[in-house]
């Protein structure tokens, strides 16, 4: 069960060839044959959304300078798993990317959580098949 407020985050990925970030999060709630990603199981450092964007925010100066973020990609494991989390998250992604594309098999998303996810400020999406 997950403690609602923190996530396990095992990686941060930026891109090296345009100013992208991947934020990884860990757990989910299916086991899908043929799934590839570790981040099903609880791993990572637990860190809240804050935590998570001051870290991106650090990593993205570094490696991009004053350039803007264009994309931040929310992925795991399963990224809707808290919605309170994944909300925050939104919430301060959107005040410093440009584009958010959410990665998930997309079992919690009824209407109320997209259009939450929508206002948070989720452009893309990428649901994923599952094979249980």
């Amino acid at each position: 069960m997950l403690k609602t407020g923190i996530r396990g985050v095992p990686f941060i990925t930026l891109s090296e060839r345009k100013p992208r970030v991947w934020i990884t999060l860990s757990g989910c709630n299916f086991r899908c044959r043929g799934c590839f990603s570790f981040a099903r199981e609880p791993i990572g450092e637990l860190m809240t959304a804050e935590q998570v964007v001051a870290l991106m925010k650090n990593a993205a100066k570094d490696q991009y300078g004053d350039t803007p973020l264009e994309e931040a990609v929310i992925t795991g494991g399963e990224a809707t798993l808290d919605r309170e989390y994944l909300v925050a998250l939104l919430a301060q992604l959107h005040e410093i990317v440009r584009e958010i594309v959410l990665d998930t098999h997309g079992y919690f998303l009824d209407d109320a959580y997209l259009q939450e996810a929508h206002r948070g400020g989720i452009n893309r999406g990428h649901v994923r098949s599952q094979s249980l």
